[in-house]
């Protein structure tokens, strides 16, 4: 077994806590958790990456308008039936449609 002097989230941890000013995380023996500061800024982030997850498919559609995420709703009763005719052949046609 490897044991690493000091983890490496924990470091990066620390360093995010000096260069933001705030505790992020509250150390006790028994548990560790976020401090009221660290659900804020947690929550933030989680927005920021749901932004740059939609700048990024922003990105690829204009690259390959034709390619990326597709939806498509279908009742239960006839998904078995018509799927299969249709998915089969717009792969084919279409590769990067996921």
């Amino acid at each position: 077994m490897v044991r690493l002097r000091k983890p490496a989230l924990s470091t990066q941890l620390k360093k995010l806590e000096q260069t933001l000013g705030v505790t992020l995380i509250e150390r006790t023996n028994r548990q560790v958790m976020l401090s009221p500061a660290g659900e804020q800024i947690v929550a933030q982030a989680q927005k920021v990456l749901c932004e740059v997850n939609t700048l990024t498919a922003m990105a690829e559609q204009h690259h390959d308008p034709l390619g990326g995420e597709f939806k498509l709703g279908v009742i239960p009763t006839v998904a078995p039936y018509l799927l299969p005719k249709i998915l089969v052949p717009l792969r084919k046609v279409f590769p990067n449609l996921r």
